[in-house]
C-alpha cells in the first residue's frame, strides 16, 4: 500500500488512474483542513503522517526541500508532477517510482516526473 498526500491543486484524475494499478492510501491535504496551506506545512504533513507527497508545484517547493535539506532537516518523499505532462504519461511514471524506487533513491528526491 502506497501511502499518498496532495496538495490543494493537484490533479485527482491521476491518482484515480494510478489506483486502478496499485494499491492507494490517497488523502488531499485538505482531509487534515489544509485547503490553502503553505507549502512548510504540507511538508510537514507528509512527513509526520510518512506519505509521499504529489504536487504540480515545482516553483515554491524545489527551494523549499533544498533549504530543509541544506539545514539538516528531514523531508518526506516527494514528486512533481507538471501540469503539462499527459494523464497516461503521469500515471504511468507514478507507478513505475512507486514500484521501484528504492530508500537511496527517495533520498535523492524530489523527483520530476518525467523520470
Amino acid at each position: 500500500m502506497h501511502r499518498i498526500l496532495t496538495d490543494q491543486d493537484f490533479d485527482e484524475d491521476i491518482l484515480h488512474g494510478l489506483a486502478r494499478i496499485v494499491e492507494l492510501d490517497w488523502l488531499p491535504a485538505r482531509a487534515f483542513g489544509q485547503e490553502e496551506a503553505v507549502d512548510e506545512v504540507i511538508v510537514e504533513l507528509a512527513l509526520r503522517e510518512s506519505r509521499v507527497l504529489l504536487t504540480h508545484d515545482a516553483r515554491t517547493l524545489y527551494p523549499l526541500i533544498y533549504r530543509l535539506r541544506a539545514e539538516g532537516r528531514p523531508i518526506p518523499r516527494v514528486a512533481v508532477v507538471p501540469q503539462s505532462l499527459r494523464l497516461r504519461v503521469a500515471i504511468e511514471q507514478l507507478q513505475i517510482l512507486l514500484l521501484a524506487a528504492t530508500e537511496a533513491d527517495w533520498e535523492r528526491n524530489p523527483f520530476r516526473l518525467p523520470l
